[in-house]
């Protein structure tokens, strides 16, 4: 067992972490520091930013490799009874999962190295995860000048209440499960009308309804509260009139929707 009395003089201390964490982190990467090609290590996920961390929390490691290596990893290890997740990428790569997150209007990759703790860094690691608050905090584009987006985003939605509303009715099995996904659907839609980033599934609550995580996770809140409060309420109870009144609100804000007499050309090659 690696203890933290003898770890290498380069790796930072974790000294805010419990003690099992803390020596498993450094038992971990003790292994690889001494590969010639890795410029750094991060703590990063629940661990490093205090949020939420559970029973069932992993250990995120991620390793920043030097432009000169041509592959990137992902793998998991278990260690002292902790699952250890990690990934080994080259500083481009990561650089291009900016830009590409970017465009998709999300900032996962972004806020991953932003909010993560540096183990050990051989130059260049410092300076990317500037980078990464840098690009935590550029606007995401928006879609709302896209009258394709707008007019097809809002035929979508109309329609697919109509084929919940139909389950319903029926007492379909399947009724609840494209109730919530049709939760997720206006959230993405207006997300991208806004140039809101919307979270993975597990933090969209948190996201709606919890200030303090967001502040401390880099994550702007939609500035349309009765838009969240409304949202959250579909979600932590199903009640079908509630999707509806969201589903209506959504619409209205996006120029509203009438279903005679729709019609909208765009051009085809």
């Amino acid at each position: 067992m690696v203890t933290t009395e003898c770890l290498p003089a380069e790796v930072n201390g974790l000294n805010f972490l419990d003690s099992r964490i803390k020596t498993t982190v450094h038992e971990f990467i003790k292994e690889y520091l001494g590969d010639p090609l890795i410029a750094g290590a991060l703590l990063t996920g629940s661990y490093a930013t205090g949020i939420r961390v559970s029973k069932y929390s992993d250990i995120d490691i991620g390793f920043v490799l030097k432009d000169s290596v041509h592959t990137r990893k992902r793998g998991n290890k278990r260690l002292n009874g902790y699952l250890v997740e990690y990934t080994a990428d080259p500083f481009r790569y990561i650089h291009q999962l900016f830009n590409e997150n970017r465009v998709a209007g999300i900032r996962h990759i972004a806020r991953k190295y932003a909010t993560g703790i540096i183990l050990f860094d051989r130059g260049g690691v410092a300076e990317m995860q500037e980078e990464a608050n840098d690009t935590l905090y550029q606007p995401i584009i928006n879609l709302a000048d896209d009258p394709q987006w707008v007019e097809m985003a809002k035929y979508y939605l109309f329609d697919q209440l109509l084929n919940i509303q139909a389950l319903h009715e029926e007492g379909s099995g399947g009724f609840q499960f494209t109730y919530f996904a049709h939760i997720q659907k206006i959230l993405d839609t207006y997300g991208k009308l806004t140039g809101t980033e919307v979270l993975r599934p597990e933090r969209i609550h948190q996201l709606l309804t919890d200030q303090t995580f967001c502040a401390k996770y880099g994550v702007e809140q939609f500035s349309d509260r009765h838009f969240m409060e409304m949202t959250a309420a579909c979600m932590e109870r199903i009640d079908l009139g509630k999707l509806v009144a969201l589903n209506s609100y959504v619409l209205e804000k996006m120029g509203g929707f009438c279903t005679d007499g729709w019609l909208f050309e765009s051009h085809c090659s």
